[in-house]
C-alpha cells in the first residue's frame, strides 16, 4: 500500500481528536522522511494497529491554518461611470473561463437612448457647421469687393490729387501767366504808340482824334492786364492750394473709407469664423460624447482578459457583505470578480503569537490541501504579518504568513483549505512512533508494548518532539520494540 495511501488513513482516523486539533494550532510537528514502513516491519497482519520501532530522520516544524490563494490574479472591475450601474447578467463563482468569454453584462438602456438622440443631433449640427462655413465664405468674398472697391477710389483720390498737383493745376496756372504777359505785351505796345502819337501832335500835326483813340484802347488794356496779374496772383495764392487740398482730404477720405471697410471685413469674417468654431465645437463635443458612449456600450460586456477560474469578490453591497449577483447597482471601479492564476498560488495562513520565535528560522515548509489528499506541496516562506492581530471573543494573538507553493497543480483552487507545516529543524536517526500508540498516564506517557509471546505490557516513556504523525521518543523503548495502538 502506497504511503500516502497510509497517510490518508491516518489522518481520517484522527480527523475529530483533540490532539490534532491543537497541532492544527500551531503545536511543534515533525515530519516523517523516507519511504513508509512495509506491511512487515509493522508486524502481525494489522498493519494500521501496529508499529515496528525503528530509527528514522524527522522533522520539526510549526503547523498553521489557511487556505490557498493566488499569487496572481486580475481583478475585473464595472467600468461603467456613476455609481448606478445595473448588473443584467454575472458568471457563476468557480466556473472555469476561457478568454473573451462573457464575464458581466450591465444595463446599457440608458446609455443607448442617449446615444441615439446625439446621432440626430449630431446630423443637424453639421449642417450647422456647413451653414456657417458657408457663412463665413460669403463674408470673405463680401469683404474682399469692398475691399477692393475702397481700394479703387483711394487710387481715384490719389490720381485726382497727381492731376491737381502736377497736371490741371500747373497748366492753368501757365496759362494764366501767358494771358498776364500777353496783356503786359499789348499794353507796352500800345503804349508806345500813345507816346509817339503824343510826339507827333507836339510837333504840330494835328493827330488828337488817333490819340484819343489810342489812349482810350491803352486804358483798356492797362485794365486788362491788371485784370490778368489778379487772376494769376489768385490762382497761385488761392485756387490752386485750395483744389490740393481738396485732393489730398479726397485721398485721405478715401483712405479712411478703405480702412473701416477693412476692418468692418475683417470683423465680419472673424464672426463668421468664430461661428464655426462655436458650433464646431459643439458638434465635437457631442461626437466625444458619443465616441464615449460607445465605448461604455462596448465596456457594458465585460469579456475574459485571461483564461482561468472565476472567483466572486465579496464587497458591501446593499447594507451586507456578499457576492455580486444579477440585479444590484454597483459603483464605477467597484471590483466584481477576480481571475487568479492557478500556476502560482500561496498559502495565507495564521500563525500563534507564541509560535513566531520558530518561524524566523524557517523559510520553506509543506502544505497539505484537504480536497487533494495524498499530496505534499513543498512551499517557501514569502512574508510574516508585521502586527500582531487577534479575533473577537479570543485572548490569543496571532500573525499572518504566506507560502508560495513551488510546484503547481490544476487541481488546486483559492479558497481550499490547506495546513502548512513550516519547517524549524531536522533530526536524523532517533526513534520515533506515531502518535495513536502514546497515552497519558499520571503526569507522563505510556505506550503498549507486545513481547515475544504476544502479551501487552504498558512501558512509561519519554517523548521528544511531537509532531503531527509521529512523536520522537527520547527513553523507554527500543529499535524493533512493537508497540500497539490504544484502542
Amino acid at each position: 500500500m502506497p504511503w500516502t495511501v497510509r497517510l490518508r488513513r491516518l489522518l481520517a482516523e484522527h480527523r475529530g481528536a483533540a490532539l490534532l486539533a491543537a497541532a492544527l494550532c500551531g503545536a511543534a510537528a515533525i515530519w516523517l522522511m523516507g519511504p513508509w514502513p512495509s506491511r512487515a516491519s509493522r508486524g502481525g497482519d494489522d498493519p494500521g494497529r501496529t508499529w515496528v520501532v525503528k530509527r528514522m530522520h524527522v522533522r520539526s516544524g510549526v503547523w498553521a491554518l489557511g487556505e490557498l490563494a493566488a499569487s496572481r490574479s486580475l481583478v475585473v472591475k464595472n467600468r461603467l461611470p456613476g455609481a448606478d450601474g445595473r448588473i443584467l447578467w454575472i458568471v457563476e463563482d468557480g466556473a472555469e473561463v476561457k478568454e473573451e468569454d462573457v464575464l458581466v453584462r450591465f444595463d446599457s438602456s440608458g446609455f443607448e437612448t442617449e446615444l441615439a438622440r446625439l446621432e440626430s443631433e449630431s446630423a443637424g449640427q453639421k449642417a450647422t457647421v456647413e451653414a456657417a462655413r458657408q457663412n463665413r465664405l460669403s463674408e470673405q468674398s463680401r469683404a474682399e469687393q469692398q475691399n477692393a472697391s475702397a481700394a479703387s477710389k483711394v487710387a481715384g483720390a490719389r490720381l485726382r490729387q497727381k492731376t491737381v498737383e502736377q497736371g490741371e493745376g500747373p497748366m492753368e496756372e501757365r496759362r494764366l501767366e501767358g494771358e498776364f504777359q500777353k496783356a503786359q505785351e499789348e499794353e507796352r505796345r500800345w503804349n508806345g504808340y500813345v507816346e509817339e502819337l503824343t510826339r507827333v501832335q507836339e510837333s504840330g500835326r494835328n493827330v488828337a482824334g488817333e490819340l484819343k483813340t489810342a489812349s482810350e484802347k491803352l486804358v483798356e488794356l492797362r485794365e486788362k492786364s491788371a485784370l490778368a496779374k489778379k487772376q494769376l496772383v489768385g490762382f497761385r495764392e488761392f485756387v490752386l492750394p485750395a483744389k490740393g487740398e481738396e485732393a489730398r482730404a479726397a485721398v485721405g477720405d478715401a483712405e479712411e473709407e478703405r480702412r473701416r471697410t477693412e476692418e468692418t471685413g475683417r470683423y465680419l469674417v472673424a464672426r463668421a469664423v468664430s461661428e464655426i468654431e462655436k458650433v464646431r465645437a459643439q458638434a465635437n463635443a457631442v461626437e466625444a460624447r458619443m465616441r464615449d458612449l460607445t465605448q461604455i456600450i462596448v465596456d457594458a460586456t465585460i469579456q475574459a482578459p485571461a483564461s482561468g477560474l472565476v472567483v466572486l469578490r465579496e464587497n458591501f453591497i446593499e447594507g451586507r457583505t456578499r457576492k455580486p449577483q444579477a440585479g444590484d447597482r454597483v459603483y464605477q471601479d467597484f471590483p466584481l470578480l477576480e481571475l487568479p492564476d492557478p500556476s502560482s498560488m500561496e498559502v495565507r495562513a495564521r500563525v500563534r503569537e507564541l509560535d513566531l520565535e520558530s518561524l524566523r528560522a524557517s523559510r520553506s515548509g509543506d502544505v497539505l490541501v484537504e480536497a487533494v489528499p495524498g499530496e505534499v506541496y513543498p512551499a517557501e516562506l514569502k512574508q510574516v504579518g508585521a502586527l500582531a492581530l487577534k479575533r473577537d471573543g479570543e485572548d490569543e494573538k496571532y500573525f499572518n504568513v504566506s507560502l508560495a507553493l513551488t510546484r503547481s497543480d490544476i487541481r488546486l483552487r483559492p479558497g481550499m483549505t490547506a495546513r502548512v507545516f513550516l519547517l524549524r529543524g531536522e533530526r536524523p536517526g532517533v526513534l520515533a512512533i506515531p502518535r495513536e500508540y502514546i497515552a497519558s498516564r499520571g503526569g507522563g506517557f505510556v505506550c503498549q508494548v507486545r513481547d515475544s509471546r504476544g502479551r501487552l505490557t504498558e512501558k512509561p516513556i519519554e517523548l521528544g518532539a511531537e509532531g503531527r504523525v509521529v512523536t520522537e521518543v527520547r527513553s523507554g523503548l527500543r529499535e524493533g520494540d512493537v508497540v500497539v495502538a490504544f484502542r
